[in-house]
């Protein structure tokens, strides 16, 4: 059974505006009606879903995307807000990891369904202290439960992880993505750019959830890791 850690006592489809919660697939029979999600579903066919010569890998930017479309298992939501900060994205978001169990039940259709979250009333030039704030400080929370948090805006300065000088997190529009974690996440979880504790924390919970689908060089890699970061955070 899983164990949400650390979440807000709201309701978990409470945080969504009302009726703002949708399918791909009805996006696509009436984009007049969810122009904003019609507007990034034309940016994911666009660039995510296509291979990118500055990605520095080959494929697509994304490549599970197409099955989640094909398969109907991305959905659309809004979330009102106050301000442009990270402690707004927060108060905001937390609940978004039961939202999201809520929203994808089926457990074998979890390494497919993504939930892009929009963001109306933050102001497409100042999504930075919400989004990549936001972000910093909801990140481990979700990935001890199992998912990861994707962020994205116009204004995106986060490296990509083959090539530091592609920007893959830049979107039409402020939005958070939220999948379930995958064995290749390790590639993102052992970044420095996250500081020891958390890596350790994270890389943890990755085995938790995903060790037993990891090659046996790969889960040995990072188990490595994980006891160097124990060390250090011994040490210190």
């Amino acid at each position: 059974m899983m164990m949400l850690k650390d979440i807000s006592e709201q309701h978990p489809l409470e945080i969504f505006q009302p009726g703002s919660v949708c399918t791909y697939n009805e996006v696509q029979r009436e984009p007049g009606r969810f122009p904003h999600y019609a507007e990034v579903i034309a940016w994911i066919k666009s660039f995510i879903m296509k291979p990118n010569p500055e990605l520095g890998r080959e494929g697509p930017v994304c490549p599970r995307v197409h099955m989640a479309l094909e398969q109907n298992l991305m959905k659309f939501a809004t979330i009102r807000t106050k301000a442009a900060t990270a402690e707004e994205a927060i108060f905001g978001c937390e609940a978004v990891v039961e939202g999201f169990y809520a929203l994808f039940p089926n457990r074998d259709e979890w390494p497919l369904s993504c939930l892009l979250i929009l963001f109306p009333d933050i102001k497409r030039d100042q999504a930075s202290d919400f989004i990549d704030g936001g972000h910093r400080r909801l990140r481990k929370t979700f990935i001890k439960n199992g998912l990861m948090l994707g962020e994205f805006h116009p204004h995106s300065t986060v490296p990509g992880t083959y090539n530091p000088a592609f920007r893959s997190m830049r979107a039409p529009m402020p939005l958070f993505a939220v999948r379930a974690i995958s064995g290749h996440d390790h590639k993102f979880l052992v970044r420095p750019d996250f500081p020891t504790a958390e890596r350790l924390e994270c890389l943890t919970a990755l085995l938790d959830f995903v060790g037993d689908k990891l090659e046996s060089k790969t889960k040995a890699e990072v188990e490595a890791v994980v006891l160097e970061l124990s060390q250090r955070c011994e040490v210190s």
